[in-house]
């Protein structure tokens, strides 16, 4: 059987830009507050402190995201045509500098090769938090390779995105081995759960159809 064609692949990973923009974002509300109750309020209850910006597919980022880029990187995603599925920044208060996210989007197995791409894209936007989401769970060979080799996925916070469109919502989840490297206001998204063995499912995210 042959292979799916690149525009082909790049449509399917296109469909999960939307909703993991959504989760995304709920997180990084956790980000500016850590008692904030996620189910009760959208990202969006913040917009000028949580931007986020689908670039996959578009490879135009708007004036107001460029303006939180530093010169070396708005020079060289001029020059080299540097485009992320998804960039923005969060920012804690208005005297606070803005803290860029990039995340690159997968429908299919990471590999090192993906995790090499977003550290890449970690240095060039100088982000502060950089995600790797893929459709599908790493495996545990890989696992245990960027366990023993940090310095590979240095930064990049790897997660899975386990979509439900039937009910038009999604969810996150992040390997457990993984707790170390990843920032405390995303432990919620470890999975499985150490200390909470009869927890509710991972948090699902509402996805509004615009």
């Amino acid at each position: 059987m042959a292979s799916e064609k690149p525009n082909v692949k790049k449509r399917n990973e296109e469909r999960y830009y939307e909703p993991i923009k959504e989760c995304l974002g709920l997180a990084m509300s956790r980000y500016l507050d850590p008692t904030k109750v996620l189910q009760d309020r959208l990202w969006e209850d913040m917009p000028k402190r949580i931007h986020l910006e689908i670039i996959g597919g578009k490879n135009v980022f708007s004036e107001n995201l460029k303006k939180a880029f530093d010169d070396d990187t708005l020079n060289i995603i001029k020059n080299e045509g540097i485009f992320p599925d998804l960039v923005g920044f969060v920012q804690k208060n208005s005297q606070s500098p803005k803290e860029i996210i990039v995340a690159e989007i997968k429908d299919a197995p990471i590999t090192l090769k993906t995790v090499a791409k977003a550290k890449f894209y970690k240095e060039i936007f100088n982000a502060t938090f950089a995600f790797l989401v893929s459709t599908k769970e790493i495996s545990e060979e890989r696992v245990r390779f960027l366990l023993k080799k940090p310095l590979i996925k240095e930064g990049v916070i790897i997660a899975k995105f386990i979509p439900n469109p039937q009910y038009n919502l999604g969810h996150i989840e992040i390997n457990a081995k993984f707790k170390e490297t990843v920032p405390d206001f995303l432990h919620f998204w470890l999975r499985p759960k150490e200390t909470e063995p009869n927890s509710k499912p991972s948090f699902l995210t509402r996805i509004f159809k615009r």
